[in-house]
Parts: C-alpha cells; sequence; structure tokens
C-alpha cells in the first residue's frame, strides 16, 4: 500500500485534492474488495484491512469537507 499521498503532488487547488482524494478511496475500496474476497485473513491481513477502513473513511471526510469549502 502506498503510504505518499498523491494530494501532497498537486497545488493546493481544491477540485484537484478532491480528484486525488477520490482516486485514493477507489483504491483502498478495491483493495478492501481483495481481501474480502479472500475470506480467511491472517493477522496482518486483519491489520491491514482496518488500516484501509480507517483510511477510506478519512478520504471520504476530507472529500466531503473540501466539497463544502468548493460550493
Amino acid at each position: 500500500m502506498e503510504a505518499q499521498s498523491f494530494a501532497m503532488d498537486r497545488p493546493m487547488d481544491p477540485q484537484a485534492l478532491i480528484d486525488d482524494l477520490q482516486l485514493e478511496h477507489q483504491r483502498l475500496e478495491e483493495r478492501l474488495a481483495e481481501l474480502d474476497a479472500l475470506g480467511w485473513l491472517t493477522p496482518s491481513e486483519q491489520v491491514e484491512r482496518k488500516t484501509c477502513q480507517k483510511m477510506k473513511l478519512a478520504k471520504k471526510d476530507r472529500i466531503a469537507m473540501l466539497e463544502k469549502m468548493t460550493v
């Protein structure tokens, strides 16, 4: 999983940040689907799944905040 955020690579344009965060959110969603498809998870996979869930929620919250600011 990539630790660095794409949002940090672009200028502080709110729409660019929203686009990057949506891309990261989608990647996390895809990884969660991969983990869920495994059925039984190892302890490290369980930790990864929980971390992905938390990161996905944080991205969603940040997207919502930025969207409110751009209205």
